[in-house]
């Protein structure tokens, strides 16, 4: 009976805490999907919850590789507005 009872507690105790995780990732699913987070935070569970960003030749893209792709390039971007070396092709700040 004594070990009924932490069987029963251990199951309450592992349901809870699927259930938190569960809703954790949908939050955050929501969070990068609708709301557009690109925060430290959402890149660090993006890494870890393979989010798909995008589809490419059958082969699915993470959320974590498409931020830090698109990063790079617009650092690109930017450093070749600042030093005035624009090439035909790179779209202003606004676009």
């Amino acid at each position: 009976m004594h070990y009924d009872f932490f069987k029963k507690q251990n199951m309450k105790i592992a349901g809870a805490t699927v259930g938190v995780l569960i809703i954790f990732i949908i939050l955050f699913g929501i969070g990068i999907y609708k709301l557009g987070w690109q925060s430290k935070s959402a890149r660090f569970v993006s890494r870890v919850v393979p989010y798909p960003a995008i589809l490419v030749d059958w082969e699915l893209i993470g959320f974590y590789t498409y931020v830090d792709e698109l990063r790079a390039l617009e650092q690109y971007w930017d450093f070749q507005r600042e030093n005035k070396n624009v090439l035909l092709g790179i779209p202003e700040k606004e676009e």
